[in-house]
């Protein structure tokens, strides 16, 4: 029988392959906007794998995380073999298919990177907003994005959405009764709907890992947008 670790390994593999996949299909990348380590992990804790040097262009591999200090970073392909993380203090996004969407209730839509900002207007909770490819931090270090939305341009907290690519043409089928969509990438979200047996889904170009192994799905279904278990879906 594998062990935990062995299926964890596999289950990363797998995602690595699916997220290249779409990847290519984007065309999406990440500009080094000065020299920047490419690292293990989302984070200044982790280990260089290398350095690039300003203008070098990766493949960005649709996903991005934030770290304590706020502060988003990419997931890219350093080269043939190798995977890695750079911050978006020394690199930026360059794609056009990128989504906001509103995790955690109404937000608000503000005119500033902060909470002084001006309220503009309002994201619904599962609703998701064009992404501008502008980020900042606020005094606190939590980071904002610059997004457009039913007309109104403004800035949206991370603490309350969450930055994900539109995969193009790939979808997540039920193939086992009613699949729960929920409200992040494990057992302990919040279902937000159901995704019925045989129905599909548009794949919003995120997969996330739990401590189990298993692979969830970042998808949009009938104006939920929320997590679905690989268990009991298949994306094509």
């Amino acid at each position: 029988m594998f062990s935990r670790a062995v299926l964890l390994l596999i289950a990363i593999s797998l995602l690595a392959t699916a997220l290249a996949g779409v990847a290519a299909a984007e065309g999406a990348y990440v500009e080094a906007t000065g020299s920047v380590n490419v690292r293990r992990g989302a984070g200044l804790g982790y280990s260089s794998l290398g350095t690039v040097e300003k203008g070098t262009r990766l493949t960005y591999l649709n996903s991005s995380s934030v770290d304590e200090r706020g502060v988003i970073w990419y997931l890219v392909r350093y080269n043939a073999s190798t995977q890695g993380w750079v911050s978006s203090v020394y690199s930026r996004l360059v794609n056009l298919d990128q989504w906001v969407t509103a995790t955690d209730g109404q937000t608000y839509i503000r005119s500033e990177g902060n909470l002084s900002g001006k309220g503009l207007g309002v994201l619904p909770k599962g609703a998701s907003a064009t992404y501008l490819n502008q980020s900042s931090v606020d005094e606190r270090g939590v980071a904002w994005y610059r997004v457009r939305y039913d007309g109104v341009t403004g800035w949206v907290s991370s603490r309350y959405t969450s930055l994900s690519s539109a995969a193009v043409a790939s979808r997540v089928t039920a193939t086992d009764g009613k699949t729960n969509i929920r409200s992040m990438g494990s057992l302990y979200g919040e279902i937000w709907g159901v995704l019925p047996k045989g129905a599909t889904a548009a794949y919003m170009g995120s997969s996330t890992v739990d401590d189990r192994g298993v692979i969830w799905y970042l998808v949009s279904y009938e104006g939920v947008t929320g997590w679905v278990s690989s268990r009991y879906t298949t994306l094509k």
